[in-house]
């Protein structure tokens, strides 16, 4: 039997990175969502709609995933002033505080968040948040 070495497009022959070549991918120590989880957050992203009362934006709705997947200071600066029900005119931020106990009230400009929601955070205030928009 002969061997048939495996070429595909950009990557050296076998497949085979040198790890010197290729920066690691930082650790996430953040689990999955669950499968329960995971349908909770589509159902608030159905119901989510912006400013204009139309369905979020390819780009928001992945904005929203990223942070309730993997929140962290870089996800939820990028989320955080989503508009997800604009009868109330809820930004992710006002529905953290509406409904959780979330302490970070106000950002001095320039300055890092003090404090990050947690996951079951940012879950609870899409579901009830996106609830009152329907």
């Amino acid at each position: 039997m002969t061997d048939i070495p495996r070429i595909s497009a950009g990557h050296p022959a076998g497949g085979q990175f040198r790890s010197l070549n290729r920066p690691e991918a930082a650790l996430s120590l953040t689990p999955a969502l669950s499968e329960h989880e995971q349908k909770r957050l589509d159902r608030s992203l159905f119901r989510a709609r912006n400013a204009l009362g139309n369905p979020l934006s390819t780009e928001a709705r992945a904005r929203l995933v990223a942070v309730a997947t993997e929140p962290n200071e870089n996800t939820w600066e990028h989320a955080y002033a989503l508009v997800l029900a604009p009868r109330a005119a809820h930004t992710l931020w006002q529905a953290v505080l509406r409904h959780t106990e979330y302490p970070v009230m106000a950002r001095p400009s320039g300055t890092a968040w003090s404090e990050i929601p947690t996951r079951q955070q940012i879950m609870l205030a899409l579901d009830l948040a996106t609830r009152d928009s329907e």
